[in-house]
């Protein structure tokens, strides 16, 4: 299961947990255990995580790479993912901040997994020219002020026909719950992307074959939001995750109106 890894380094997650839902109360001790054999079974329990990562799956069936960078990795569970998807590839993975690389690194050694480069990077700044044929970035864009020096940078860093897959939210998006009509990231510094701006952005670095498909969908929102208010009670929210999980990757096939947009495009 996608990030069933981290049960050997549960404190990752669980201060993750602690900082984003349960500020006032600390994940008890004893029931780590618990949590870490779920874990193991499940993988981690973070339906946004998981259904970006079952469409990044979907998007790179049938290719191969020997040169890869995900750009924004957070933790690194994605870049585990794609280490074991590409044993043969090189892959570097940048994150912004020096913690998320001190916990990837703590992963990487643990798993005894030789193919990664981690380092804090600003995909900003200069990534360097004709390294990579696939660069992938998932949910990063939208925390990033200067988001057209990024696609810059992506155009240059890739070599020609390389590809770029990138997650990010759409604008506008559809909301279920009243209490979650105003949610957001703290973090974010734009809403989202319309189809057309992000398609836009890419022609203008003379990025080509461009595809922008929807993604979390009228039922994979449905279950999104679910999560965010089990959330709060987090055995709830465990007991309930594998069913959102199964319910929200079948979404992946749905074609209407979603919350989020899946980009593929070439150099």
């Amino acid at each position: 299961m996608f990030g069933s890894e981290y049960a050997d380094f549960l404190e990752i997650p669980l201060a993750i947990a602690e900082e984003n839902f349960h500020k006032k109360s600390k994940i008890k001790k004893i029931l780590e255990p618990l949590i870490k054999i779920y874990v193991r079974i499940f993988g981690l329990p973070e339906l946004g995580l998981r259904i970006r990562a079952a469409h990044l799956r979907r998007a790179l069936r049938d290719k191969d790479f020997k040169n890869i960078l995900e750009a924004g990795s957070g933790i690194g569970t994605t870049t585990i993912w794609l280490a074991r998807r590409y044993p043969l590839a090189t892959i570097d993975a940048c994150d912004i901040d020096e913690k998320n690389i001190q916990s990837s690194e703590k992963v990487k050694k643990g798993l005894d997994i030789k193919n990664i480069n981690f380092f804090a990077g600003d995909i900003t700044k200069n990534l360097g020219e004709n390294k990579y044929d696939l660069i992938c970035s998932q949910d990063v864009l939208e925390h990033v002020e200067d988001d057209r020096s990024a696609i810059n940078n992506f155009f240059l860093a890739l070599k020609p026909c390389g590809y770029l897959v990138l997650h990010l939210p759409q604008k506008n998006q559809l909301r279920h719950f009243k209490n979650l009509k105003q949610w957001t990231y703290e973090t974010h510094v734009r809403e989202g992307y319309t189809k057309e701006e992000i398609s836009q952005m890419l022609e203008k670095n003379n990025f080509k074959n461009i595809s922008v498909q929807e993604t979390f969908g009228r039922v994979a929102s449905w279950c999104w939001e679910i999560n965010q208010i089990l959330l709060s009670f987090y055995p709830i929210a465990a007991l309930f995750f594998p069913l959102l999980l199964f319910i929200s990757l079948v979404d992946i096939y749905n074609k209407d109106r979603g919350n989020g947009l899946l980009i593929e495009a070439q150099k």
